[in-house]
């Protein structure tokens, strides 16, 4: 039963952070999420970095493209009606989804992922690279 709260709470979450492009405010835009981004995803606190790529594409009409950890991005969801841009969205393997949600702040990037099918959630973080 926690598991299925949780996965309301998670979809809840991302339906709360969509917007539609007409009724976002323009303070943050769009750009600061293109790129690529080098995550910081190791499994706790003590742990070595774990260093893994994040890539995002604007493919236009308000649709983005990209990959998390070797994994096509799918149904991306953002909300620009605060002093940040917040995303969440889904990646799957052969065997799980995962469902990561997360901020962004100047070139610095935060997030959560949150995988129901190994009962794990994970905080991350990263920054843009350069060049």
């Amino acid at each position: 039963m926690r598991i299925l709260n949780l996965i309301f709470f998670v979809f809840l979450s991302i339906i709360a952070f969509s917007q539609y492009e007409s009724d976002i405010d323009s303070k943050v835009k769009n750009e600061n999420l293109v790129g690529e981004w080098i995550l910081d995803l190791r499994p706790t606190p003590e742990a070595e970095p774990y260093l893994q790529s994040f890539i995002v594409s604007d493919q236009g009409d308000g649709k983005f493209e990209g990959q998390f950890y070797g994994s096509p991005i799918q149904e991306f969801f953002f909300n620009k009606s605060w002093d940040r841009l917040y995303f969440a969205f889904k990646s799957s393997d052969n065997s799980n989804e995962y469902y990561q949600s997360g901020y962004i702040i100047g070139d610095e990037i935060f997030g959560t992922t949150f995988c129901p099918g190994r009962d794990f959630i994970m905080p991350w973080s990263g920054k843009k690279k350069k060049g």
